[in-house]
């Protein structure tokens, strides 16, 4: 089977742990969209250079020994099932951490009407689900967050991961795609 969950990306500059990451140290989940209140300029600068736009950026918190929710990200509301697009992540936590990738006949639809999500996300749960494939995210990576994805964090250190939604023509951009634009 073709990965088409993860690929490690070999970037020219350092991604930086943002300021913004204020949150404390909780035993809860937490997402925030940092649409205008951050901007890292190498990845703009990238992104440009390759003819893409940056169309969010977010933070996750994953507190120790916790999780996220099985969900898949922003989707193709017409479809009404998992689609097949890319962020870009970068992760400060321990080496056991994981972002684990799923698959479910028992999918539910949410939408919270705040920042987060423009289009619906889908939800599932672990015991209804089938695990698929699992890498650590703590070098720059290419995610496939279109199939229902979730992180585990199994030790005691909090875990923070910064995401870009890279886009063309402000929409998302399918795996193929991307693995073709960041080839080299």
């Amino acid at each position: 089977m073709d990965n088409v969950y993860h690929r490690y990306l070999k970037l020219p500059f350092q991604i930086a742990r943002p300021p913004v990451v204020a949150y404390e140290v909780s035993q809860d989940w937490k997402h925030t969209t940092l649409r205008g209140k951050y901007q890292d300029p190498n990845v703009e600068a990238w992104l440009e250079k390759l003819g893409l736009d940056c169309l969010k950026t977010e933070v996750f918190y994953t507190p120790p020994n916790g999780s996220v929710p099985i969900h898949t990200d922003d989707y193709d509301s017409t479809s009404n099932s998992p689609d097949d697009h890319v962020k870009i992540n970068m992760t400060w936590g321990a080496e056991e951490a994981t972002v684990r990738w799923w698959a479910s006949e028992k999918i539910e639809t949410w939408q919270d009407g705040n920042d987060y999500s423009t289009n619906p996300i889908l939800l599932a749960k672990e015991e209804d689900s089938t695990f698929l494939f699992e890498r650590n995210t703590n070098r720059p990576s290419l995610l496939n967050v279109g199939i229902l994805h979730s992180t585990h964090n199994p030790t005691n250190e909090p875990r923070w991961t910064v995401c870009f939604v890279p886009g063309y023509r402000r929409k998302v951009i399918k795996l193929k795609t991307a693995l073709k634009v960041f080839e080299k």
